[in-house]
């Protein structure tokens, strides 16, 4: 994953946007408010570009359990593929989401 150049993210009376700068305004791009799951992802894309990493470094600081990460993964894709299809991030490896889920379930509880 890497972070769209034509945006930025700035908070405002305490609301995250995404602000599109430069070729985004040419391009239409939108003015869009973000969630915090959502701001944490762009902002840790910024550190690094691997979904699998990021998704470990916001578990452990949202201080998620080992036994809530599967439907925390959900989320967290679910949030990134909306990032994604809003062009905040780029190259999200949209595969990612079933490779993971099955690497989980391989060494956790509901593998059977």
């Amino acid at each position: 994953m890497v972070r769209n150049k034509y945006y930025v993210v700035r908070k405002l009376a305490d609301v995250v946007y995404a602000i599109p700068v430069g070729q985004g305004i040419v391009l239409d791009y939108p003015v869009l408010q973000l969630g915090q799951l959502e701001y944490d992802i762009v902002c840790k894309v910024n550190q690094d570009e691997n979904p699998r990493k990021v998704f470990e470094e916001l578990a452990i600081s949202y201080l998620i359990p080992e036994e809530e990460r599967d439907s925390f993964w959900d989320d967290f894709t679910t949030a990134a593929e909306n990032l994604a299809s809003c062009n905040i991030i780029q190259n999200l490896m949209l595969d990612e989401r079933m490779n993971a889920r099955q690497k989980m379930t391989k060494r956790g509880k509901r593998f059977r």
